[in-house]
């Protein structure tokens, strides 16, 4: 199902694709769900996790769109061009927002990772997916967003996703 058709009321788990593609500009769907969290239409809550995904993924992009790490530099290069990262704003401004949004930020706890384990064998899931999983068990939410194919098959939860993304 898409991201579109999420009924008003509803409260789901948010993962980092649906943040990444939304301030990229890369999904009109994200960034609508986005508004609709803001409109309090529906209750999107993530993890600490996520955001911390979320920031380094955005600083990565930063640093390659400015060219401060080349394309398929990675993190270490920038690690070690320290000085340079002082040009590097844009994606601490889009974390405050996202930090200021409605969007609530749960923590991810001791008690969630036997949980993940478990969903990790059970449904093949990498360790922040089946991590993300966990605390959205814990939270008590049936319903996820994301563009990440890996959660198609868990059972248990609504996935959502955009159908607007780029091939």
């Amino acid at each position: 199902m898409t991201l579109d058709e999420i009924p008003d009321g509803s409260n789901l788990f948010i993962d980092a694709n649906i943040f990444i593609y939304a301030v990229g500009r890369q999904s009109e769907q994200c960034r609508r769900f986005l508004r609709r969290c803001a409109g309090h239409e529906i209750t999107g809550r993530t993890t600490t996790g996520v955001i911390a995904e979320v920031c380094h993924r955005r600083m990565l992009m930063e640093a390659r769109a400015k060219g401060v790490v080349p394309r398929g530099g990675t993190p270490r290069v920038l690690a070690r061009k320290k000085a340079l990262f002082a040009r590097l704003t844009d994606y601490q401004m889009e974390i405050r927002d996202l930090l200021a949004s409605e969007v609530r930020v749960d923590p991810v706890l001791g008690e969630d990772f036997p949980v993940a384990l478990m969903l990790e064998k059970q449904f093949g899931l990498l360790t922040n997916d089946s991590l993300n999983l966990a605390v959205a068990k814990r939270l008590g939410l049936g319903a996820i967003a994301s563009a990440d194919g890996d959660f198609e098959g868990v059972e248990g939860f609504m996935i959502y996703g955009p159908d607007d993304l780029p091939v």
